[in-house]
């Protein structure tokens, strides 16, 4: 397993927090135990906001589990230009998912340069480029799943980043279709996941009024993304969609 990571080096743009790039380039000093303290403490607060470094944690430290059958590649999607060459020794590619988030807060009137173009360069450059590198060790049956959000119908006070990039996921998602075509590609928008790390944790208060507003009166779980991604990898006749996991929410 690989990972990659700065050893014994603390990069914080602040003193209260981490980001997503920094998860990545930590990740192996925190499950070796090496981080410790204030280090430690900030990492967990992150992984307990941020959905998408909680999984990336996860699947590194199944990779561990598994030991010899698999290899964990760790990627900085912000940083496209080093996705050649982290994915170099990777062979064919059956079943390609691009899952990455980053809960930017970012208005017009208070915009934030750098956290945009961060979040833009991640999915939008970042998705394109992991695509591009890998388009060679797909074959005609291989499909790829991008994930984006549902923000891009639903814009909410401090969305206008992650509204404008997935809207552009839907897009990448069509184009991509067409272009590398037969290989199907399709994109999935979950609505809020009741179940999920960042919004378990918000309880009540911020599940039932989402539930109330639901047609199917249940919020949206882990496990109905799981499926839609499956169902988007493994039906042939899939191509250019993009599906809302949200239970109708967006209906009402």
């Amino acid at each position: 397993m690989s990972a990659a990571h700065s050893k014994g080096t603390w990069m914080a743009e602040s003193h209260d927090h981490v980001s997503c790039q920094e998860v990545v380039e930590l990740v192996t000093e925190y499950l070796d135990g090496a981080l410790t303290g204030e280090r430690a403490s900030l990492f967990e607060q992150h992984l307990n906001f941020c959905d998408g470094c909680f999984t990336f944690i996860e699947q590194i430290r199944t990779t561990a589990e598994l030991g010899g059958r698999v290899t964990g590649i760790a990627v900085e999607l912000a940083r496209p230009e080093e996705i050649g060459p982290a994915l170099a020794e990777v062979g064919d590619v059956d079943h390609l998912v691009l899952a990455a988030i980053d809960r930017d807060e970012n208005s017009v009137r208070d915009y934030d340069l750098k956290r945009a173009t961060y979040l833009v360069t991640m999915k939008l450059l970042g998705y394109t480029q992991v695509v591009h590198t890998l388009v060679g060790r797909l074959h005609d049956d291989s499909s790829i799943v991008l994930f984006g959000g549902l923000a891009m119908h639903r814009p909410y006070r401090g969305s206008t980043t992650v509204t404008t990039v997935n809207g552009g996921i839907s897009a990448l998602a069509r184009t991509m279709a067409i272009e590398l075509a037969p290989i199907r590609v399709n994109a999935v928008h979950p609505g809020i996941v009741g179940d999920s790390p960042f919004w378990s944790q918000k309880g009540e208060p911020a599940l039932k009024p989402v539930r109330e507003r639901t047609p199917t009166g249940r919020n949206v779980a882990m496990r109905d993304v799981v499926g839609a991604v499956d169902f988007l990898l493994t039906n042939r006749s899939v191509n250019g969609t993009n599906l809302h996991v949200d239970g109708g929410w967006l209906l009402l």
